[in-house]
């Protein structure tokens, strides 16, 4: 029998949270729900804990043998729900007894809506909240899409807007959300495109305890670990093979965006617009820190130009993705200084050795 809601609960690693997330579940008041684990490869005892949790819920473990990394492992879980609306929690996340309830009664009372999300507070290690903002948040209701898309992404300050219930109608037309930093805020703009975005105040989404909470950097740390392929595959910072992802989340962040903005499910109009006011948004409300990012790119990079020459086909990797991120930033900037280490780098990389032959057909 296909449920209301699925409710889609990735994890890795979550044995000292999971339990506290199923046990809310269980005193749901809205009752019309199955709950699917996706488990990413977990080498803790997150599904043994999560299957003691059968008599009491319609609950089933998806699991893997390798991590594919926390996007993939969302898109996945998104790919395969077959119910009307989609649930997705975090390993993590505590909702309240009425959480299904009134997000459910929201979204059937405005056909336009697309996504309902719970006021959320976030806890510390201590149990205290962290950080106040979390418990003021809005809908976003204007008429043009584009307008709704921009407004997410000046408005986007907690993961409730993307730990949230939705319409699988609305995840059917969204893009697979990209393995770069900040794919969260991505999909959150573009679900914002599709139809209304409803805040509901009468319920609640709490957020434990997660790593990297103490500090600014340290969370930052820990999201560039979470969601960089790199660091999935256990690259080191300075491998030849790495792409930069530590040196410049935020501009990962803003061609994820462009990405998602030029094939976006609208008019090719407004996806122009979009393009231009989308970017205009996201450095309005980033601008600070992409310039930190661009200055620790440039650092980098004016290093790696000063090279005496590329020693092996390995260097023309590490080469071609520095010609890439340069190509990135200059989007974003204009610095004669980039253009000028765009050359030399190209002259190193067009100088590398052992070039791979192609023949043809």
């Amino acid at each position: 029998m296909t449920r209301a809601i699925e409710i889609c609960i990735p994890v890795w690693n979550e044995r000292k949270r999971i339990e506290h997330t199923l046990s809310a579940l269980t005193a749901q008041t809205f009752k019309d729900f199955t709950v699917r684990i996706f488990d990413n490869a977990s080498d803790d005892d997150t599904v043994d804990l999560a299957r003691g949790f059968v008599a009491e819920l319609d609950l089933t473990v998806v699991g893997r043998t390798r991590n594919i990394g926390q996007n993939n492992n969302i898109n996945r879980a998104f790919a395969n729900c077959t119910s009307p609306y989609v649930a997705l929690l975090s390993g993590n996340d505590i909702v309240a007894e009425n959480y299904l309830e009134a997000l459910f009664a929201r979204l059937e009372s405005d056909p336009d809506a697309v996504c309902a999300f719970a006021r959320q507070v976030q806890l510390g290690e201590n149990g205290d909240p962290i950080d106040l903002r979390f418990s003021s948040f809005g809908s976003i209701l204007d008429d043009d899409p584009v307008d709704r898309a921009c407004k997410s992404i000046a408005t986007y300050v907690a993961n409730a807007q993307f730990f949230a219930l939705y319409r699988r109608s609305v995840l059917e037309r969204v893009q697979p959300q990209p393995f770069r930093f900040g794919g969260d805020h991505v999909m959150a703009c573009e679900v914002a495109l599709y139809g209304k975005v409803l805040y509901a105040d009468e319920t609640l989404l709490t957020c434990s305890a997660s790593p990297g909470v103490s500090s600014r950097a340290t969370r930052i740390r820990h999201l560039l670990r979470l969601f960089s392929m790199d660091a999935q595959r256990g690259l080191p910072e300075r491998s030849r093979l790495g792409r930069f992802e530590h040196l410049a989340p935020m501009i990962d962040m803003f061609h994820a965006h462009l990405d998602m903005f030029r094939l976006a499910d609208i008019a090719h109009d407004a996806r122009e617009r979009l393009v231009v006011d989308g970017l205009r948004a996201l450095l309005g409300r980033y601008g600070q820190r992409i310039a930190g990012d661009v200055h620790r790119v440039l650092t980098t990079l004016r290093r790696l130009s000063e090279m005496t020459g590329p020693r092996d086909f390995l260097d023309r990797v590490l080469l071609l993705h520095a010609l890439q991120k340069v190509d990135e930033c200059l989007l974003i900037v204009d610095s004669r200084e980039l253009v000028e280490i765009r050359g030399r780098l190209s002259q190193l990389y067009n100088a590398a050795k052992k070039p791979v032959q192609v023949t043809a057909a």
